[in-house]
C-alpha cells in the first residue's frame, strides 16, 4: 500500500509541476499570436475561470473533510 500512496504521489507533483510549466509557455505563445486587446480579453476570462475553480475546490475539500461516510462504500468511492 505505501507504494502505491508514493506513486500516486509521484505522479501528482509531475502534473503540478507540468501544469505550472505550460501555462506561463501558453500565455507567451498566445500573447504573440493575439492583438493586445483579444490577449486581454483572453486573460480576463482566464482569470475569472480559475478563481473559481479555486473557490469550487476549496468547498469539495472542506466537504471531504466533513462528510462523514456512513458505509464502506461510500468510503471506497471518496
Amino acid at each position: 500500500m505505501d507504494t502505491k500512496i508514493v506513486a500516486a504521489a509521484k505522479w501528482s507533483v509531475i502534473t503540478e509541476v507540468l501544469a505550472k510549466l505550460i501555462t506561463p509557455l501558453t500565455n507567451i505563445i498566445l500573447a504573440h499570436m493575439l492583438a493586445p486587446t483579444a490577449f486581454g480579453i483572453l486573460a480576463t476570462i482566464m482569470m475569472v475561470i480559475s478563481f473559481a475553480e479555486m473557490l469550487a475546490d476549496a468547498g469539495f475539500q472542506k466537504f471531504l473533510v466533513q462528510h462523514e461516510f456512513e458505509s464502506t462504500q461510500d468510503k471506497q468511492e471518496a
